[in-house]
């Protein structure tokens, strides 16, 4: 149950309406996300999760990944792990975002090093930039 890390202000949260009917999902799930970083290269993390009316929220979907900001033109295709799963009509879909996912990876120092290589002096908070209204997440509704 994620709830309380998606109502701490580092963690960029996007929930739906309630489903007005069942939703039926099947298969691979894709985020096109325009964004920009003032760090030299940073993390992604992203999760797709279930929203029940009491508002607990239960991962359905995840995936992180590590970005050169030099190496990338465009939106960001990030994978998600694929998914087949009913989401009952009165619950909400969530995607949340953020620039870290510890302990599970390493905390990206911000500097383009390593995360082993980088002194902990050195190291930055990194700030990422999302252009909403050009992103999106693309669902596999069957």
């Amino acid at each position: 149950e994620r709830s309380g890390v998606d109502g701490r202000p580092d963690v960029l949260t996007y929930t739906s309406e309630p489903m007005e009917e069942d939703l039926h999902l099947a298969g691979d799930v894709t985020l096109e996300v325009w964004l920009r970083s003032d760090a030299p290269d940073f993390d992604l993390s992203a999760v797709v999760s279930e929203v029940t009316p009491e508002g607990r929220a239960f991962t359905l979907t995840q995936s992180h990944s590590r970005i050169e900001e030099g190496a990338r033109t465009g939106p960001l295709r990030l994978s998600l792990r694929a998914i087949c799963c009913r989401i009952p009509r009165g619950r909400r879909l969530r995607l949340s975002l953020a620039g870290a996912c510890f302990p599970a990876y390493a905390i990206n120092p911000g500097t383009g090093a390593q995360p082993g290589d980088a002194a902990l002096i050195d190291q930055r908070v990194i700030t990422l930039f999302v252009a909403t209204a050009a992103s999106r997440l693309i669902l596999p509704v069957g």
